[in-house]
């Protein structure tokens, strides 16, 4: 059960639940050439996921105001993130690269056969389907025509895990009135974001990017080009007490290019809500629910 909470905090789905199975059926095996392989679709959903939600809207007013939101987010498992090439090791002979199961690929596993009869097993993936992500978070502007976005989250799961911290802080500027934009509104900005479990996950995000769109009197569009960076470091060891061995991974995102397109609506004075779609290797889509003060 401990390894099973540790894998379903850093992957931050309800799938990670592995049906009774321990996560070193995972991890453990892929130890070697092929680990990063078998984990980098973690890496690039993480990365793509924690960037949806941080706008909620295009205009940055003049005066001061600040919002409280809740976001949710969902990033679809594409065949793109189920398999990779793998290939197989020592003493297998001669070697041989196959396509095989990512862990948020198939459930089945990968099996090859060598001259000399020796088989080659590649584990299993979870079979994922989707990602959820939800958050609150707040933000304050209006000061130097610039906005602040903030999310943060902690729990202590006690000794065997330590605490549960996720930290994230995003700062928008409206350079679009450098240019007596009225109708339309162009920002910049950069976020930072991280998720840490005790000593064992480090999970950080960067982000810069560029958002436009329009604000009307009941309703608003807006859409987005970024520059996302993700790493994820992994650092554990099971059954520790037993002489396991240590499990790390060290991970980056591999597609840099975030791309959105989102709206919202206005009911009232107050209330906001949002929907949007993104895409940065995988389709993701977005709503919060947005209240302006």
């Amino acid at each position: 059960m401990k390894n099973v909470l540790l894998v379903s905090l850093l992957l931050v789905l309800p799938q990670m639940f592995l049906s009774g199975q321990d996560v070193d059926d995972y991890l453990d095996n892929y130890l070697g050439e092929n680990k990063n392989g078998y984990v980098q679709p973690v890496s690039d959903v993480l990365t793509g996921i924690f960037n949806t939600g941080l706008i909620t809207e295009p205009r940055i007013d003049s005066g001061f105001y600040f919002t409280i939101s809740l976001i949710g987010s969902g990033a679809w498992i594409t065949d793109n993130l189920k398999t990779f090439s793998a290939s197989t090791e020592d003493p297998f002979s001669p070697s041989q690269t196959v396509k095989a199961a990512t862990i948020f690929g198939p459930s089945e596993i990968t099996v090859v056969t060598d001259t000399n009869g020796l088989s080659y097993t590649f584990p299993a993936g979870i079979n994922a389907k989707w990602v959820p992500f939800a958050l609150p978070q707040i933000t304050v502007g209006g000061l130097l025509h610039s906005e602040l976005n903030l999310r943060f989250l902690a729990y202590d799961f006690g000794k065997d895990f330590g605490k549960f911290q996720l930290f994230g802080a995003a700062l928008r500027h409206d350079v679009g009135h450098y240019f007596g934009l009225h109708n339309y509104f162009v920002n910049a900005g950069y976020s930072f974001q991280s998720i840490m479990l005790g000593s064992r996950i480090l999970v950080t995000n960067h982000l810069i990017g560029l958002d436009g769109g329009k604000d009307l009197k009941n309703f608003y569009y807006y859409g987005r080009i970024a520059y996302q960076l993700g790493n994820m470091d992994l650092s554990y060891t099971p059954d520790l007490e037993e002489g396991g061995t240590k499990i790390e991974f060290k991970n980056k995102n591999d597609f840099p290019l975030f791309l959105g397109l989102g709206g919202g609506v206005k009911l009232g004075k107050v209330l906001r809500f949002n929907l949007g779609i993104s895409y940065a290797k995988f389709p993701m889509a977005e709503t919060g629910i947005i209240l302006k003060f």
